[in-house]
């Protein structure tokens, strides 16, 4: 799990990085399962489908919808162990 609260804006810098490589290392497709939660309190959880650089995008696992994130915008990024996105 990676977190991270309101921080100087280089510590924003280093965590936006941060996600970014760990959901490069995760990869695309319905087995890269995350929760996150935005720095404005908003929750998605699903598969992310695209990566790009600087956002990636996720397909959310109740109504099917694209969320394109920024990195910059997560707050906290959990990688889920199994197909229903729990841990």
């Amino acid at each position: 799990m990676y977190s991270s609260c309101y921080f100087n804006s280089e510590e924003n810098v280093k965590f936006a990085k941060k996600v970014k490589t760990e959901i490069a290392k995760l990869g695309v497709g319905t087995d890269a399962r995350i929760k996150v939660k935005l720095k404005d309190g908003t929750k998605l959880k699903g598969y992310v489908s695209e990566i790009k650089e600087n956002s990636f995008t996720i397909i959310e696992t109740k109504n099917g919808n694209a969320a394109s994130v920024l990195y910059s915008q997560a707050k906290q990024v959990r990688v889920c162990l199994n197909l229903e996105g729990e841990n």
